[in-house]
């Protein structure tokens, strides 16, 4: 199966090439980050936004640290509504290579959405992994698949001269996104994400103290969610802590928490009831710092 869908997205990405006269585009396809321990199973999601043209498909390849990450599967729970024949995903782990993609139809037919869920990875951590941090990144090589060579012989001063033309048919591997026409790609920018390896150490703590040592905002739960959620953040000191949430406009929507918090872990529910369906972005603002991340809500 995995090799069947290898095949198919190797079609795609030929197909997605034939148009090699990209057109700018202020789209972004963006990777999230996580933080994860040896042995944790969690999800990775894949993000599409600023997007400004009615979509035919979409090809997203990207690449992961194999040594240490194992991808489990890919999901499209909650992702883009498309009028493709997609989404397809392959994995091929022994290359750290994931491809996600959006098939086109034919004839081709087209959807728009402004920003959405592309995918969700799934992975789980090698037990021995080490502190590091593991970049998500995208592809960006192309590969020859064939050359041709044509001749043509004319004739000056009485000798002949042969003129060569060499035509050559490549393979790009790179995020791309063809329009509604089938014949423009264009090329998003790029937001790598991040595994974040943390190797918990072993404190004597006579007392039991289960203070956090690190001022942490952690990723709501559930997420995707409708219409509620929780927030969760710890705090290694008392101080005061201001919670925010905004749109993906950057206006404020609601502001969840204000005031003097004691150290240890606190969890503030959000309640997006009033609230569209769309991406939002929840800050913590902190004496130690700020902290953003990102959460979607699905109606």
């Amino acid at each position: 199966m995995t090799k069947l869908l290898s095949t198919v997205l190797a079609a795609l990405l030929l197909c997605l090439s034939i148009a090699v006269n990209a057109a700018a585009y202020d789209g972004i396809v963006s990777v999230d980050s996580v933080e994860a321990q040896p042995g944790d199973h969690f999800v990775a999601d894949v993000w599409l936004t600023n997007n400004t043209i009615d979509i035919a498909g979409i090809s997203c390849p990207l690449q992961f640290d194999n040594s240490i990450l194992v991808a489990d599967s890919v999901s499209f729970v909650g992702a883009i509504e498309s009028g493709t024949v997609g989404p397809v995903a392959s994995i091929e782990q022994d290359k750290g290579l994931i491809r996600i993609a959006y098939l086109p139809s034919f004839p081709v037919t087209s959807f728009f959405v402004s920003e959405g869920l592309l995918a969700k990875i799934h992975f789980h951590l090698d037990n021995n992994a080490q502190p590091t941090t593991s970049v998500l990144d995208s592809l960006n090589y192309d590969s020859i698949i064939s050359i041709k060579y044509s001749f043509d012989t004319t004739w000056f001063n009485g000798q002949p001269v042969v003129d060569t033309t060499v035509d050559t048919t490549r393979i790009f591997n790179r995020i791309e996104i063809a329009d509604a026409s089938g014949f423009n790609v264009y090329l998003p920018n790029f937001i790598p994400g991040a595994v974040i390896v943390k190797v918990p150490t072993a404190v004597n703590d006579p007392f039991g103290s289960a203070l956090p040592n690190e001022f942490a905002l952690n990723q709501n739960y559930p997420n995707p969610f409708n219409p509620t959620t929780i927030i969760s953040f710890d705090l290694p000191q008392a101080g005061s802590v201001r919670l925010d949430i905004y749109n993906v406009l950057g206006q404020s929507v609601q502001t969840l928490a204000n005031g003097h918090f004691s150290a240890g872990r606190h969890e503030v529910e959000f309640d997006a009831s009033a609230q569209p369906s769309g991406i939002y972005f929840y800050r913590l603002t902190h004496p130690e710092g700020v902290l953003t991340r990102k959460m979607v809500l699905i109606k």
